[in-house]
């Protein structure tokens, strides 16, 4: 348990605004997919790690191509999550797993709707998990253990489910960016790769080791500030910057980067020779947003030039855990 008093402060950095989806309004019972479009398989990985749940059925709540609400206790407390199995759903082929953090004040339904993965999940065939935080938030709550939340999810999951342990990943905005790139420091053995949004935490003395990350961010957040300072929650942040050089240096990158224009207003910046890739994009003018999602006026700009969700999967589907 040493990592949880360096998180909690890293946490605690991140936005305290709703989660950069309060506009979305969403059916909340179980719903079918209807904006995916025509299947291409994800190809599976020459070595698949499949779970127990291989070659079971279905629970009896949940169906391919639809999501269902969902409840577990962890840490004495019943948590709940979001599950979308993808519509190519097969219980003999090994899935990915993407987990999927809202940002403080908002909840799985929003962040599901907003990052707009869904239609990827029934495209490409990956299990899609939005999870509720405690109070509408990841790793600020005294007692709430959202790691072993977390862990505990997917051995559930992996139980019921046809998924492949080797590509179980995480991503997230805001708070849930935090929630997203602690997972990779302290439950590395877990993640395969993370890919954090608006808010991203540095390793600590307890990660387990490299893992590959991918970040996005605005240089005009101004409740995660791209230099650093102040978060609005009034706690110093590094900068994008810095806390993207100590992810280098822990995955064994060199220490300058190269950089690459993909838009007018989109930058790539790579670290060359890492045990782990490690990258993040840079939208200059971009605020607390989601590259490609919808605009949310009081967070900022949104990016139209680049969709963080197509991204990110990609990256994902570079990255099963060795």
């Amino acid at each position: 348990m040493k990592w949880v008093a360096p998180l909690l402060l890293l946490a605690l950095a991140a936005c305290q605004d709703r989660g950069a989806s309060g506009a979305v309004t969403v059916e909340a019972t179980a719903t079918s997919s209807t904006t995916a479009t025509a299947a291409r398989p994800t190809e599976t990985p020459t070595a698949v790690t499949a779970s127990p749940g291989c070659g079971t059925s279905l629970p009896a709540d949940l169906a391919a191509g639809k999501t269902a609400v969902r409840k577990l206790a962890s840490g004495g407390r019943e948590r709940s999550y979001r599950l979308h199995v993808p519509a190519q759903y097969n219980p003999a082929k090994p899935a990915p797993l993407v987990l999927n953090f809202h940002g403080r004040g908002s909840n799985g339904l929003e962040q599901e709707a907003y990052s707009g993965f869904v239609p990827l999940s029934d495209r490409d065939g990956f299990v899609l998990v939005s999870p509720d935080g405690i109070d509408n938030s990841w790793l600020l709550v005294a007692g709430a253990d959202d790691i072993g939340f977390t862990r505990d999810l997917v051995g559930r999951l992996e139980q019921e489910l046809c998924v492949d342990a080797s590509r179980i990943f995480a991503t997230g905005i805001s708070n849930g960016g935090y929630m997203s790139s602690a997972l990779a420091c302290v439950a590395g053995d877990l993640i395969a790769a993370a890919a954090p949004v608006a808010g991203v935490s540095g390793p600590v003395g307890t990660c387990h080791g490299p893992v590959p990350i991918l970040e996005f961010h605005g240089t005009e957040d101004k409740l995660v500030p791209f230099e650093g300072g102040p978060t609005v929650g009034g706690l110093p942040f590094a900068g994008v910057t810095t806390v993207m050089g100590r992810w280098a240096a822990f995955n064994g990158c060199e220490a300058k980067p190269t950089e690459e224009s993909v838009s007018a207003h989109v930058k790539k910046v790579v670290y060359p020779g890492c045990k782990a890739d490690t990258l993040h994009y840079v939208i200059d003018g971009g605020g607390h947003t989601w590259p490609g999602a919808v605009d949310v006026p009081r967070l900022g700009p949104v990016t139209k030039e680049i969709s963080a969700t197509e991204l990110i999967w990609a990256f994902f589907k570079e990255h099963a855990r060795k």
